[in-house]
């Protein structure tokens, strides 16, 4: 089998060029930390109102999930429609559902107006049925989606095959809306937008600890004071010694095919491009870029999750290559890239955002396990800064009762951090 090269494929679209590092004390009215998703989107909203902001970004703008991430701009994220409503509630879903629709509208107006190059593709999302369980969970979505009102299509076993070119599928429901980004371009040319706009963005610089005055760097001999502090370090958290048994990640792998032939494509997708989740608990989830690859992703139970990134995600590469063989034998992929992916996540799989409780002017956001939901978070606490928003706190509070609390607190000692995630990720999606 032909080995893939281990790097991220977003990164060679663009030269990487730094940003110079925090190299004097500093102020200002507000300091992000992190220059991914959430923190570019808090710095925008914030300097957009006339703040004087720092972004500090221990590697560079995109580097971290944001940046290495599938590029599914979309509504869903580790939890579909119908997990938010037999979880939250109808209204309480319907409310998160369109929280992230309208953080999405706020990055493909950003991708319009600035004119990014980010390789933006319109493609509606469908999510899939690998077996007739996985059909039941597609008929509760689709009744979902009919019961907020919302627009989708639903497919059975024979339909779909006009839309996915497989007769190993179920049934799938669809709806429209959605699109795809190389998200690190995005990321890059949004560091330089805000750049442009006067925020100081300092890339190569570590912060490690943080007290009510502002934050300082790795090394202790440069700080930045700022009146409001906002913490975008999504699976990073923990290392600054914030909400250390409510924040932990999982695996996921990213493959990339050569560019495939038009006859292939078609195969895949015979009336046009969609991106794709399957109904599987690792789930596998796919998208054609601009430039006709197969962008394919998947991870397996043993390293989804692992306490850090696979030193090997070549390993992966068989089971996504049976996984296409199985679902699509006549079209021939070979994989040219492969990459590791770490993503925050919370205990119920809803991100963390709010205001730390002891240093109130402290604000943080993880857990965001989907770049429209990192995007909207980051501009939710902006609002908030500058407002005093709090229409969504009683969601995303970082200090909200998370299931078989507070006995899983004491037993995550005894079972390990990962374990007591992954039972109650299971509860959260399919047990409740």
């Amino acid at each position: 089998m032909h080995n893939p090269r281990k790097e991220v494929y977003w990164y060679t679209k663009k030269p990487l060029s730094k940003t110079r590092p925090l190299a004097e004390h500093l102020s200002a009215d507000a300091v992000v930390i992190g220059g991914g998703m959430a923190g570019l989107a808090v710095a925008e909203r914030l300097a957009n109102a006339g703040k004087k902001v720092i972004v500090l970004e221990r590697e560079f703008c995109g580097a971290g999930a944001s940046g290495r991430s599938s590029g599914f701009i979309t509504q869903d994220s580790e939890l579909e429609l119908i997990d938010l409503i037999e979880n939250l509630g109808k209204e309480r879903a319907k409310r998160l559902w369109e929280f992230v629709g309208n953080s999405m509208e706020i990055m493909r107006s950003n991708i319009k107006t600035h004119s990014i190059e980010c390789d933006y593709q319109e493609q509606d999302y469908i999510f899939i049925a690998n077996d007739r369980r996985g059909f039941r969970k597609v008929l509760r979505e689709h009744n979902g989606r009919e019961i907020l009102g919302y627009e989708s299509y639903l497919y059975d076993a024979k339909t779909v095959r006009g839309v996915l070119g497989s007769h190993d599928y179920k049934g799938a429901i669809r709806y429209p809306g959605t699109f795809a980004i190389n998200s690190y371009l995005y990321a890059q040319a949004m560091r330089d937008v805000l750049m442009k706009m006067g925020v100081r963005i300092f890339e190569g610089t570590d912060v490690s600890s943080i007290d009510a005055r502002g934050v300082a760097t790795a090394d202790g001999r440069r700080r930045v004071n700022a009146e409001y502090i906002i913490v975008c370090v999504d699976k990073f958290l923990p290392r600054l010694k914030c909400f250390k048994k409510d924040v932990y990640h999982v695996e996921t792998y990213l493959t990339l095919s050569k560019p495939l032939h038009e006859k292939d494509i078609a195969r895949l997708f015979p009336s046009g491009h969609l991106m794709v989740t399957d109904s599987d608990m690792i789930y596998q989830y796919y998208r054609i870029t601009g430039e006709g690859r197969l962008l394919l992703g998947g991870g397996n139970y043993l390293t989804t999750y692992a306490y850090g990134a696979s030193k090997k995600p070549e390993q992966i590469i068989p089971k996504l290559a049976r996984y296409m063989k199985k679902k699509f034998p006549d079209v021939s992929v070979e994989f040219e890239y492969v990459w590791p992916g770490l993503l925050g996540v919370s205990k119920d799989l809803v991100p963390l955002a709010g205001r730390d409780r002891s240093m109130p002017n402290v604000y943080y956001i993880a857990g965001a396990s989907g770049l429209a939901w990192a995007s909207g978070l980051g501009n939710y606490l902006g609002e908030q800064i500058l407002n005093g928003r709090d229409d969504y706190d009683d969601l995303f509070s970082p200090y909200r009762t998370f299931p078989f609390d507070p006995i899983m607190r004491v037993l995550q000692h005894l079972i390990t951090t990962p374990m007591a995630f992954g039972l109650s990720h299971a509860f959260v999606k399919y047990l409740r």
